[in-house]
């Protein structure tokens, strides 16, 4: 038979452990929440950047691109279906022409890119 002081104590490690458990989920879930709206974020940002480059003329897109080359690795200029600009990851390709495709604006994320 336990005593009294042997069951507290058993209650209190049960208790302590489960408000810990409770506090890294919680904590996981609002964190994971905030990177995620960071991540969509960064990607509009570094789109708007790069949509300030490009103008039509003549019906046709044109990129009035700065020497940096930075943005190519991280977005991807498309017109008519086509690359016009960028170096897209081979292992993104099929998802970024599917979205180059869809005709509307939007974020998707495969593995660990956000597109």
């Amino acid at each position: 038979m336990t005593g009294f002081r042997s069951r507290v104590v058993a209650l209190t490690v049960l208790i302590a452990t489960a408000v810990v458990a409770i506090l890294v989920v919680v904590s996981h879930v609002l964190l994971s929440g905030v990177t995620d709206a960071d991540a969509h974020d960064l990607a509009r940002t570094r789109a708007e950047a790069l949509a300030a480059n490009v103008t039509a003329k003549g019906g046709r897109v044109v990129l009035t691109e700065n020497d940096s080359e930075a943005l190519d690795e991280v977005a991807w200029v498309y017109a008519d279906g086509r690359l016009i600009d960028g170096n897209v990851p081979p292992s993104v390709v099929d998802r970024v022409e599917e979205l180059a495709d869809s005709g509307r604006s939007q974020t998707a994320s495969v593995g660990k890119c956000l597109l």
